[in-house]
């Protein structure tokens, strides 16, 4: 529950980082940013797995 939780988040970010709204808002994120989602996407990918 933990992961799908965080993953809401997770996908409020990928909303603000959309290629248009990137350049309206002037971010790029860098290597780190985009390492600290990955974990929680493989956790949520584990409990799928998991649930099956």
């Amino acid at each position: 529950m933990d992961a799908h939780d965080f993953m809401a988040i997770v996908r409020e970010y990928r909303n603000f980082v959309h290629l248009r709204k990137q350049r309206e808002r002037g971010v790029v994120p860098d290597h780190d940013t985009v390492g600290m989602c990955w974990g929680p996407v493989l956790g949520v990918l584990n409990d799928l797995e998991t649930s099956r």
